[in-house]
């Protein structure tokens, strides 16, 4: 019976929170955002082939000085919660 790890899903969830930030800075802004720290994750079902994950993010706290981000959110099969999810990023200047 094969599933989709929870880790993936945290890992897109992670992802989906990146683009919101980067958003959020101007999208051309010179930083690199790395997972600090998975405050939370509860799995409340599987998630099988063939079905689609959605992401429900939101931005709880950036403070681009300290370079810290604090994401909370859901994810979704259809309508149904899958996983809930609190993380930190650290956002830093892009040594390019």
């Amino acid at each position: 019976n094969p599933i989709l790890p929870g880790c993936l899903i945290a890992e897109s969830f992670a992802q989906a929170g990146t683009i919101l930030i980067r958003h959020q800075l101007g999208l051309s802004a010179p930083v690199d955002i790395y997972v600090g720290k998975i405050e939370t994750a509860k799995f409340t079902t599987v998630v099988k082939p063939g079905q689609i994950v959605r992401h429900l993010v939101n931005l709880k706290n950036l403070n681009v000085n300290l370079g810290i981000a604090r994401l909370q959110g859901e994810s979704f099969v259809g309508e149904k919660s899958i996983a809930t999810f609190s993380l930190i990023l650290a956002v830093v200047e892009s040594e390019d």
